[in-house]
């Protein structure tokens, strides 16, 4: 992997270089160094990127196919999470999983239903309890 793909990626995910930090256990400077092809990026952190990677296909998959499912026309919405804790309280499959990385899903699933027409929303799982 080259340090443009990592930066890339990790963009993508909408991960700062301090969260995928905190994620993999190191530090953000170690990540800057990666991306800037001071140090050799190691397999490990490929792998882990690779499995965010994925998680993020597979929530995005499951909000989409939970949504058509509820689809009838109104505005439907698709709950996410403002801070990691909440987000694995709520879903405990995915401890460890960065918050953000669920957020992004359901932007991706929201724009990917809009090109079906369907309308969505999403909303913070702290704005439905008001």
């Amino acid at each position: 992997m080259t340090p443009s793909e990592l930066q890339a990626r990790r963009e993508a995910l909408g991960l700062s270089q301090v969260q995928l930090g905190k994620y993999l256990g190191i530090a953000q400077a170690t990540i800057n160094r990666y991306e800037h092809g001071r140090r050799r990026i190691p397999d490990a952190v490929v792998s882990q990127l690779e499995l965010l990677e994925a998680a993020t296909v597979t929530l995005t998959d499951r909000m989409v196919e939970m949504t058509e499912a509820k689809q009838g026309g109104e505005r439907l919405a698709l709950i996410t999470y403002t801070d990691d804790t909440r987000f694995w309280e709520q879903h405990p499959e995915h401890e460890g999983l960065p918050a953000i990385v669920h957020r992004v899903a359901a932007a991706r699933a929201r724009a990917e239903l809009a090109t079906d027409g369907i309308r969505v929303i999403i909303v913070a799982d702290s704005d439905t309890a008001r």
